[in-house]
């Protein structure tokens, strides 16, 4: 049940951007966001397809106590992270020239957006890292909880930023980018508590 209501939490933030658009921005917006979005939501999509084999490693050593080798595919998973990073930003650095060999000219997507995208899912992907490991022990009541409460914050967030702060396409990534910051906060803590032996209470449910 708590996998299930973390999955349906990343549902929403995921797939309500549309929405939020169409409703609040202009139905024009939508192909510009979601082409950035896609763009470097390859990010994504290579670090959950090197990091996801590693859930059942984690599994295994934890059951094991194999704390060394957990402690070090971390440590790996940190360099495959920077490594997609780097080559990400290279990307963002000629996001221009892919627009327009992806899209043409029809489309006008502003660099800051990419910018704001690009940094996102780095946090995202960060967060990654510890969440696959604090996932494979099946302590996932902070996290479950966590991102409840920040999807239930998430769409007024955006509205906020779209009519109070004039922000525009750029309220979507912002908003996102700040209910992930508890990814490299919280993850990385509650992940060292476990492998410390430290964790009680919630960090340790």
């Amino acid at each position: 049940m708590k996998f299930f209501i973390v999955q349906l939490n990343m549902l929403v933030l995921f797939q309500s951007s549309n929405f939020i658009i169409i409703n609040y921005i202009g139905s024009s917006e939508v192909v510009g966001y979601n082409v950035a979005f896609n763009l470097f939501s390859m990010m994504n999509i290579v670090f959950s397809a090197i990091s996801s084999p590693y859930w059942s490693a984690y599994t295994n050593a934890w059951m094991q106590k194999d704390l060394d080798w957990i402690k070090s595919a971390q440590k790996k998973l940190i360099k495959v992270w920077l490594f997609i990073c780097l080559v990400s930003f290279l990307v963002l650095l000629f996001s221009d020239r892919i627009y327009h060999l992806w899209v043409g000219d029809k489309v006008e997507i502003p660099f800051s957006l990419s910018l704001l995208i690009f940094i996102y899912m780095s946090v995202f992907t960060f967060g990654m890292i510890f969440n696959v490991f604090v996932n494979s022990t099946g302590k996932v009541l902070l996290q479950t909880i966590s991102l409840t409460v920040l999807t239930i914050i998430y769409i007024p967030l955006v509205i906020v930023l779209i009519q109070n702060f004039k922000l525009g396409l750029k309220s979507i990534p912002i908003a996102l980018l700040l209910i992930s910051l508890y990814t490299v906060i919280i993850a990385p803590i509650q992940s060292r508590k476990i492998l410390n032996g430290t964790a009680k209470g919630i960090f340790n449910h």
